[in-house]
Protein backbone atom coordinates (compact mmCIF):
# COMPACT_ATOMS: atom_id res chain seq x y z
CA UNK A 1 0.00 0.00 0.00
CA UNK A 2 3.14 2.54 0.46
CA UNK A 3 4.25 1.76 -2.89
CA UNK A 4 1.09 3.23 -3.87
CA UNK A 5 0.48 6.08 -1.90
CA UNK A 6 4.03 7.01 -3.18
CA UNK A 7 2.60 6.25 -6.64
CA UNK A 8 -0.30 8.78 -5.90
CA UNK A 9 1.58 11.77 -4.55
CA UNK A 10 4.21 11.71 -7.20
CA UNK A 11 1.92 11.22 -9.98
CA UNK A 12 -0.36 14.21 -8.75
CA UNK A 13 2.95 16.58 -8.05
CA UNK A 14 4.23 15.34 -11.23
CA UNK A 15 1.35 16.95 -13.38
CA UNK A 16 1.67 19.89 -11.04
CA UNK A 17 4.84 20.06 -12.10
CA UNK A 18 4.74 20.08 -15.78
CA UNK A 19 1.65 22.05 -15.99
CA UNK A 20 1.58 25.11 -18.48
CA UNK A 21 2.53 27.93 -17.45
CA UNK A 22 3.72 31.53 -18.62
CA UNK A 23 7.17 30.27 -19.01
CA UNK A 24 8.75 27.06 -19.12
CA UNK A 25 11.82 25.87 -18.24
CA UNK A 26 12.69 22.04 -18.65
CA UNK A 27 15.67 21.65 -16.35
CA UNK A 28 13.87 22.93 -13.96
CA UNK A 29 10.97 20.96 -14.00
CA UNK A 30 13.32 17.55 -14.18
CA UNK A 31 15.11 18.30 -11.21
CA UNK A 32 12.01 18.54 -9.54
CA UNK A 33 10.17 15.62 -10.69
CA UNK A 34 13.53 14.06 -9.07
CA UNK A 35 12.69 15.75 -6.04
CA UNK A 36 9.19 15.21 -5.94
CA UNK A 37 9.84 11.48 -6.70
CA UNK A 38 11.72 11.52 -3.75
CA UNK A 39 9.86 13.22 -1.03
CA UNK A 40 7.16 10.72 -2.58
CA UNK A 41 9.34 7.54 -1.12
CA UNK A 42 10.05 9.44 1.63
CA UNK A 43 6.56 10.42 3.04
CA UNK A 44 5.16 6.68 2.78
CA UNK A 45 8.71 5.11 4.19
CA UNK A 46 9.09 3.45 7.47
CA UNK A 47 5.66 1.98 7.58
CA UNK A 48 6.19 1.66 11.65
CA UNK A 49 6.76 5.03 12.35
CA UNK A 50 3.38 6.55 11.09
CA UNK A 51 4.50 10.22 12.24
CA UNK A 52 7.96 11.06 12.49
CA UNK A 53 10.24 14.60 12.34
CA UNK A 54 11.56 12.83 8.83
CA UNK A 55 7.98 12.64 6.90
CA UNK A 56 7.35 16.20 8.42
CA UNK A 57 10.70 16.99 6.74
CA UNK A 58 9.50 15.26 3.47
CA UNK A 59 6.27 17.28 3.43
CA UNK A 60 7.85 20.74 4.25
CA UNK A 61 10.80 19.83 1.05
CA UNK A 62 7.58 18.72 -0.98
CA UNK A 63 5.04 21.72 -0.63
CA UNK A 64 8.12 24.69 -0.08
CA UNK A 65 10.83 23.30 -2.15
CA UNK A 66 9.27 21.66 -5.05
CA UNK A 67 5.54 22.55 -5.74
CA UNK A 68 6.08 26.09 -4.66
CA UNK A 69 8.99 27.32 -6.61
CA UNK A 70 7.60 25.61 -9.73
CA UNK A 71 4.42 27.26 -10.05
CA UNK A 72 6.16 30.30 -9.18
CA UNK A 73 8.41 30.36 -11.82
CA UNK A 74 5.54 28.99 -14.47
CA UNK A 75 3.48 31.93 -13.53
CA UNK A 76 5.98 34.54 -13.65
CA UNK A 77 5.27 35.76 -9.86
CA UNK A 78 8.08 37.53 -8.48
CA UNK A 79 8.22 38.72 -5.04
CA UNK A 80 8.99 42.21 -3.85
CA UNK A 81 9.63 43.04 -7.57
CA UNK A 82 13.19 40.87 -7.77
CA UNK A 83 12.77 39.33 -11.23
CA UNK A 84 14.79 36.01 -10.39
CA UNK A 85 16.24 34.35 -13.95
CA UNK A 86 16.00 30.87 -14.95
CA UNK A 87 19.25 29.92 -13.97
CA UNK A 88 18.84 31.22 -10.84
CA UNK A 89 16.10 28.89 -10.10
CA UNK A 90 18.02 25.74 -11.90
CA UNK A 91 21.14 26.56 -9.70
CA UNK A 92 18.47 26.95 -6.57
CA UNK A 93 17.03 23.71 -6.85
CA UNK A 94 20.33 21.47 -7.90
CA UNK A 95 21.67 22.50 -4.55
CA UNK A 96 18.35 21.48 -2.84
CA UNK A 97 18.49 18.22 -4.38
CA UNK A 98 21.96 17.50 -3.34
CA UNK A 99 20.51 18.28 0.21
CA UNK A 100 17.52 16.11 0.16
CA UNK A 101 20.09 13.62 -0.58
CA UNK A 102 22.44 14.36 1.37
CA UNK A 103 19.70 14.18 4.30
CA UNK A 104 18.02 11.40 3.22
CA UNK A 105 21.28 9.51 2.96
CA UNK A 106 22.51 10.51 6.44
CA UNK A 107 19.39 10.19 8.42
CA UNK A 108 19.16 5.98 6.46
CA UNK A 109 22.34 5.36 7.78
CA UNK A 110 22.39 7.49 10.90
CA UNK A 111 18.58 5.90 11.93
CA UNK A 112 19.94 2.24 11.56
CA UNK A 113 22.86 2.72 13.68
CA UNK A 114 20.77 4.35 16.60
CA UNK A 115 18.07 1.97 16.34
CA UNK A 116 20.91 -1.02 17.28
CA UNK A 117 22.31 1.01 19.81
CA UNK A 118 19.21 1.74 21.24
CA UNK A 119 18.44 -0.83 23.19
CA UNK A 120 15.89 -1.36 26.48
CA UNK A 121 17.20 -0.42 29.72
CA UNK A 122 15.33 -2.20 32.89
CA UNK A 123 15.91 0.22 34.78
CA UNK A 124 14.62 3.14 32.25
CA UNK A 125 11.23 0.88 31.64
CA UNK A 126 10.60 0.04 35.32
CA UNK A 127 10.88 3.81 35.79
CA UNK A 128 7.84 4.46 32.61
CA UNK A 129 6.08 1.60 33.78
CA UNK A 130 5.88 2.46 37.66
CA UNK A 131 4.62 6.60 36.41
CA UNK A 132 2.16 4.97 34.20
CA UNK A 133 0.65 2.95 37.79
CA UNK A 134 1.31 6.18 39.71
CA UNK A 135 -1.67 8.41 40.09
CA UNK A 136 -1.28 12.17 40.55
CA UNK A 137 -1.39 13.49 44.15
CA UNK A 138 -4.31 15.74 44.61
CA UNK A 139 -1.76 18.70 45.60
CA UNK A 140 -0.54 17.63 41.61
CA UNK A 141 -4.33 17.58 40.35
CA UNK A 142 -4.58 20.76 42.36
CA UNK A 143 -1.79 22.36 40.82
CA UNK A 144 -2.91 21.22 37.07
CA UNK A 145 -6.08 22.95 37.95
CA UNK A 146 -4.05 26.35 38.98
CA UNK A 147 -2.01 26.36 36.36
CA UNK A 148 -4.27 25.64 33.55
CA UNK A 149 -6.51 28.26 35.31
CA UNK A 150 -3.87 30.90 35.45
CA UNK A 151 -2.60 30.43 31.89
CA UNK A 152 -6.08 31.30 30.46
CA UNK A 153 -6.94 33.88 32.67
CA UNK A 154 -3.34 35.53 31.52
CA UNK A 155 -4.64 35.52 28.04
CA UNK A 156 -7.70 36.99 28.04
CA UNK A 157 -6.19 39.12 29.93
CA UNK A 158 -4.16 40.01 27.31
CA UNK A 159 -7.42 40.17 24.52
CA UNK A 160 -8.81 42.85 27.53
CA UNK A 161 -11.28 40.40 28.42
CA UNK A 162 -12.67 40.13 25.16
CA UNK A 163 -13.85 36.79 24.16
CA UNK A 164 -13.92 37.57 20.32
CA UNK A 165 -10.71 39.18 20.32
CA UNK A 166 -9.49 35.95 21.54
CA UNK A 167 -10.25 34.09 18.43
CA UNK A 168 -8.93 36.07 15.66
CA UNK A 169 -5.29 37.33 15.48
CA UNK A 170 -5.81 40.81 13.88
CA UNK A 171 -8.75 43.04 11.98
CA UNK A 172 -11.25 45.12 13.35
CA UNK A 173 -12.09 42.96 15.94
CA UNK A 174 -8.99 42.29 17.98
CA UNK A 175 -8.54 44.08 20.97
CA UNK A 176 -5.16 43.36 22.43
CA UNK A 177 -3.39 44.82 25.67
CA UNK A 178 -0.39 46.76 25.05
CA UNK A 179 2.50 44.63 26.89
CA UNK A 180 6.25 45.15 26.33
CA UNK A 181 8.05 42.70 23.97
CA UNK A 182 9.62 40.75 26.89
CA UNK A 183 6.33 40.30 28.25
CA UNK A 184 4.82 39.18 25.43
CA UNK A 185 7.27 36.57 24.59
CA UNK A 186 7.22 35.11 28.07
CA UNK A 187 3.30 34.77 27.20
CA UNK A 188 3.06 33.54 23.94
CA UNK A 189 6.17 30.98 24.27
CA UNK A 190 6.23 30.05 27.82
CA UNK A 191 2.59 30.68 29.31
CA UNK A 192 0.68 29.83 26.32
CA UNK A 193 1.89 25.72 25.81
CA UNK A 194 1.60 24.95 30.12
CA UNK A 195 -1.97 23.70 29.27
CA UNK A 196 -1.13 21.64 26.53
CA UNK A 197 1.60 19.82 28.19
CA UNK A 198 -0.79 19.47 31.37
CA UNK A 199 -3.59 17.98 29.55
CA UNK A 200 -1.77 15.63 27.51
CA UNK A 201 0.33 14.52 30.92
CA UNK A 202 -3.21 14.15 32.52
CA UNK A 203 -4.01 11.70 29.49
CA UNK A 204 -0.65 10.08 29.33
CA UNK A 205 -0.59 9.28 33.17
CA UNK A 206 -4.39 8.41 33.07
CA UNK A 207 -6.16 10.80 35.31
CA UNK A 208 -9.58 9.47 35.63
CA UNK A 209 -11.75 12.21 36.96
CA UNK A 210 -13.83 13.51 33.38
CA UNK A 211 -14.88 16.55 34.47
CA UNK A 212 -11.34 17.63 35.42
CA UNK A 213 -9.89 16.58 31.27
CA UNK A 214 -12.77 18.24 30.36
CA UNK A 215 -11.79 21.47 32.46
CA UNK A 216 -8.42 21.41 31.16
CA UNK A 217 -9.21 20.72 27.90
CA UNK A 218 -11.47 24.27 28.30
CA UNK A 219 -8.50 25.94 29.13
CA UNK A 220 -6.09 25.09 26.25
CA UNK A 221 -9.00 25.91 23.42
CA UNK A 222 -9.25 29.50 25.58
CA UNK A 223 -5.76 29.99 25.70
CA UNK A 224 -4.37 28.53 22.43
CA UNK A 225 -7.86 28.73 19.88
CA UNK A 226 -6.55 27.16 16.49
CA UNK A 227 -8.49 30.39 14.79
CA UNK A 228 -6.45 33.41 16.96
CA UNK A 229 -2.77 32.20 17.36
CA UNK A 230 -0.10 31.96 14.62
CA UNK A 231 -0.27 28.69 12.26
CA UNK A 232 2.81 27.20 13.59
CA UNK A 233 1.53 27.91 17.10
CA UNK A 234 -1.64 25.84 16.25
CA UNK A 235 0.87 23.16 14.84
CA UNK A 236 2.92 23.36 17.90
CA UNK A 237 -0.15 23.04 20.27
CA UNK A 238 -2.46 20.79 18.17
CA UNK A 239 -0.38 18.21 16.86
CA UNK A 240 0.69 16.88 19.97
CA UNK A 241 -2.82 16.82 21.37
CA UNK A 242 -4.11 15.25 18.27
CA UNK A 243 -1.10 12.36 18.83
CA UNK A 244 -2.28 11.51 21.96
CA UNK A 245 -6.50 11.41 21.98
CA UNK A 246 -7.15 10.24 18.77
CA UNK A 247 -5.19 6.74 18.10
CA UNK A 248 -6.56 7.06 14.34
CA UNK A 249 -3.03 9.00 14.16
CA UNK A 250 -0.93 6.32 15.24
CA UNK A 251 -2.01 4.42 12.17
CA UNK A 252 -0.14 3.84 8.92
CA UNK A 253 -0.55 6.80 6.60
CA UNK A 254 -3.33 8.48 8.23
CA UNK A 255 -0.97 11.30 9.72
CA UNK A 256 0.70 12.28 5.99
CA UNK A 257 -2.12 12.25 4.41
CA UNK A 258 -4.05 14.40 7.29
CA UNK A 259 -1.61 16.73 7.21
CA UNK A 260 -1.47 17.32 3.02
CA UNK A 261 -4.79 18.03 3.28
CA UNK A 262 -4.58 20.79 6.41
CA UNK A 263 -1.43 22.46 4.05
CA UNK A 264 -3.95 22.86 1.32
CA UNK A 265 -7.23 23.49 3.06
CA UNK A 266 -7.07 24.39 6.57
CA UNK A 267 -4.38 26.31 6.99
CA UNK A 268 -5.19 28.94 4.03
CA UNK A 269 -8.65 28.50 6.03
CA UNK A 270 -7.08 30.00 9.33
CA UNK A 271 -5.36 32.27 7.72
CA UNK A 272 -8.55 34.46 6.88
CA UNK A 273 -8.61 35.07 11.06
CA UNK A 274 -5.22 37.10 10.47
CA UNK A 275 -6.94 40.50 9.99
CA UNK A 276 -10.69 39.00 10.40
CA UNK A 277 -13.51 41.54 9.92
CA UNK A 278 -16.92 41.40 8.83
CA UNK A 279 -16.54 41.45 5.01
CA UNK A 280 -13.88 38.55 5.43
CA UNK A 281 -15.34 35.38 3.93
CA UNK A 282 -14.57 31.74 4.88
CA UNK A 283 -13.81 29.37 2.29
CA UNK A 284 -12.91 25.33 2.82
CA UNK A 285 -11.95 24.12 -0.54
CA UNK A 286 -8.26 23.09 -1.78
CA UNK A 287 -6.41 26.02 -2.33
CA UNK A 288 -2.82 25.38 -4.61
CA UNK A 289 -3.18 29.72 -5.18
CA UNK A 290 -1.76 29.74 -1.81
CA UNK A 291 1.44 28.23 -3.74
CA UNK A 292 1.93 32.24 -5.48
CA UNK A 293 1.37 33.99 -1.74
CA UNK A 294 4.19 35.12 0.38
CA UNK A 295 3.18 31.76 2.82
CA UNK A 296 5.76 30.36 0.40
CA UNK A 297 8.92 32.51 0.42
CA UNK A 298 11.21 30.23 1.63
CA UNK A 299 12.43 29.16 -1.75
CA UNK A 300 13.01 32.78 -3.16
CA UNK A 301 14.83 33.80 0.20
CA UNK A 302 17.11 31.23 0.20
CA UNK A 303 17.74 31.97 -4.17
CA UNK A 304 17.96 34.93 -2.89
CA UNK A 305 20.84 34.52 -0.67
CA UNK A 306 22.45 32.20 -3.04
CA UNK A 307 22.05 35.18 -5.75
CA UNK A 308 23.42 38.00 -3.41
CA UNK A 309 25.99 35.73 -2.00
CA UNK A 310 24.60 36.79 1.45
CA UNK A 311 27.37 35.70 4.52
CA UNK A 312 28.02 36.67 7.64
CA UNK A 313 30.50 34.34 8.90
CA UNK A 314 28.65 33.17 11.92
CA UNK A 315 27.17 36.22 13.21
CA UNK A 316 23.66 35.30 12.62
CA UNK A 317 23.82 32.06 14.52
CA UNK A 318 25.49 33.65 17.05
CA UNK A 319 22.43 35.99 17.66
CA UNK A 320 20.26 32.23 17.40
CA UNK A 321 22.20 31.03 20.36
CA UNK A 322 21.97 34.43 22.32
CA UNK A 323 18.15 35.31 21.66
CA UNK A 324 17.84 35.57 25.31
CA UNK A 325 20.19 38.54 25.81
CA UNK A 326 18.17 41.98 25.56
CA UNK A 327 18.91 44.56 22.88
CA UNK A 328 19.68 47.02 26.00
CA UNK A 329 22.68 45.27 27.01
CA UNK A 330 23.63 44.29 23.47
CA UNK A 331 22.43 47.06 20.88
CA UNK A 332 23.91 45.85 17.80
CA UNK A 333 22.76 42.28 18.49
CA UNK A 334 22.10 40.64 14.84
CA UNK A 335 17.75 40.75 13.65
CA UNK A 336 16.22 37.42 12.06
CA UNK A 337 17.98 36.77 9.00
CA UNK A 338 15.04 37.52 6.79
CA UNK A 339 14.74 40.60 8.25
CA UNK A 340 18.90 41.19 7.44
CA UNK A 341 18.32 39.95 4.15
CA UNK A 342 15.15 42.48 3.68
CA UNK A 343 17.31 45.27 4.67
CA UNK A 344 20.52 44.56 3.19
CA UNK A 345 18.67 44.01 -0.20
CA UNK A 346 16.11 47.02 -0.01
CA UNK A 347 13.32 44.87 0.23
CA UNK A 348 9.62 46.99 0.97
CA UNK A 349 8.53 44.23 3.39
CA UNK A 350 10.67 42.68 6.40
CA UNK A 351 8.87 40.28 8.39
CA UNK A 352 9.55 37.51 6.13
CA UNK A 353 10.76 34.20 6.61
CA UNK A 354 14.23 32.16 5.96
CA UNK A 355 14.97 28.50 5.85
CA UNK A 356 16.87 26.26 7.56
CA UNK A 357 19.30 25.96 4.79
CA UNK A 358 19.28 29.38 3.85
CA UNK A 359 20.33 30.07 7.44
CA UNK A 360 23.38 27.85 6.86
CA UNK A 361 24.68 29.60 3.96
CA UNK A 362 24.23 33.14 5.39
CA UNK A 363 26.50 32.07 8.10
CA UNK A 364 29.11 29.81 6.81
CA UNK A 365 27.86 29.70 2.90
CA UNK A 366 27.73 25.96 0.73
CA UNK A 367 29.44 24.51 4.17
CA UNK A 368 27.20 26.45 6.12
CA UNK A 369 24.41 24.57 4.71
CA UNK A 370 26.18 21.00 4.12
CA UNK A 371 26.73 21.38 7.85
CA UNK A 372 23.42 22.24 9.17
CA UNK A 373 21.77 19.71 6.92
CA UNK A 374 24.09 16.75 8.40
CA UNK A 375 23.07 17.92 11.96
CA UNK A 376 19.76 18.29 11.42
CA UNK A 377 19.43 14.81 9.54
CA UNK A 378 21.39 13.24 12.68
CA UNK A 379 18.89 14.98 15.30
CA UNK A 380 16.05 14.01 13.20
CA UNK A 381 17.06 10.10 13.44
CA UNK A 382 18.01 10.28 16.82
CA UNK A 383 14.70 12.00 17.87
CA UNK A 384 12.65 9.79 15.92
CA UNK A 385 14.55 6.46 16.81
CA UNK A 386 14.26 7.68 20.56
CA UNK A 387 10.46 7.64 20.40
CA UNK A 388 9.46 4.94 18.00
CA UNK A 389 11.39 2.40 19.71
CA UNK A 390 9.66 2.36 22.63
CA UNK A 391 6.50 3.68 21.10
CA UNK A 392 5.40 0.11 20.95
CA UNK A 393 4.45 -0.62 23.72
CA UNK A 394 2.13 1.51 25.72
CA UNK A 395 3.07 1.23 28.84
CA UNK A 396 6.15 2.79 28.47
CA UNK A 397 4.92 6.00 27.73
CA UNK A 398 6.36 9.11 29.70
CA UNK A 399 7.21 12.47 30.11
CA UNK A 400 9.81 12.48 26.48
CA UNK A 401 6.82 11.34 24.87
CA UNK A 402 5.69 14.83 25.12
CA UNK A 403 9.31 16.53 24.38
CA UNK A 404 8.75 14.41 21.12
CA UNK A 405 5.21 15.61 20.25
CA UNK A 406 6.85 19.16 20.53
CA UNK A 407 9.45 18.81 18.09
CA UNK A 408 7.06 17.30 15.78
CA UNK A 409 4.48 20.24 16.62
CA UNK A 410 7.62 22.96 16.39
CA UNK A 411 9.63 21.21 13.34
CA UNK A 412 7.57 22.75 10.39
CA UNK A 413 8.21 26.75 11.71
CA UNK A 414 11.90 25.82 12.39
CA UNK A 415 12.42 24.26 8.98
CA UNK A 416 10.65 27.61 7.64
CA UNK A 417 12.03 29.77 9.89
CA UNK A 418 14.01 32.03 10.28
CA UNK A 419 16.03 29.98 13.02
CA UNK A 420 15.70 33.15 15.97
CA UNK A 421 11.99 32.86 16.39
CA UNK A 422 11.62 29.41 15.40
CA UNK A 423 14.84 28.52 18.04
CA UNK A 424 13.19 31.25 20.73
CA UNK A 425 9.67 29.41 20.43
CA UNK A 426 10.54 26.29 20.62
CA UNK A 427 13.16 27.44 23.81
CA UNK A 428 10.29 28.78 25.15
CA UNK A 429 7.93 25.33 24.78
CA UNK A 430 11.01 23.16 26.20
CA UNK A 431 11.38 25.64 29.45
CA UNK A 432 7.12 24.87 29.74
CA UNK A 433 7.82 21.68 29.17
CA UNK A 434 10.50 20.84 32.01
CA UNK A 435 8.56 23.40 34.23
CA UNK A 436 5.71 21.49 34.10
CA UNK A 437 7.47 18.17 34.56
CA UNK A 438 9.38 19.00 37.55
CA UNK A 439 5.93 20.16 39.47
CA UNK A 440 3.48 17.34 38.90
CA UNK A 441 6.66 14.53 39.24
CA UNK A 442 7.20 16.04 42.54
CA UNK A 443 3.87 15.61 43.45
CA UNK A 444 2.76 12.38 42.11
CA UNK A 445 2.27 9.21 44.34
Amino acid sequence: MKYLYSFLTFVVTFFVIISPGIKESWILESINIIIALICSIGLFSYQNNPFSMFKIFNIFFLFFFCIAPVLQFKNDVHFFGTLFQESDYIYTSFLLLIVLILFDLIYIISYSNYYKKHKYQNSGNEFFISLNNNKFSKSAILLMIILSGVSCFLMLWLNSFNIVSLFVRGGDMKDAVDVSNISSLILSNFVRPIPMIIFISALIFKLRNKLIILYLLLCLLFTCPPTGVARYTVAAVYLPVLFQVFPLFRKKNVFVISLVLALLIIFPLLNNFRYYDESTSLKLSLNFDQFLELHFDSYSMFMRVLKDNIITYGRQLLGVILFWVPRSIWPDKPVGSGYFVAETTGLSFNNISMPFFGEGYINFGIIGVVVFTVFLSLFVAKQDVSYWKNASNTKTQSWKDIKYYIYIGMFMFVLRGDLMSSFAFLCGYLFAYYFVKKILTKNMN
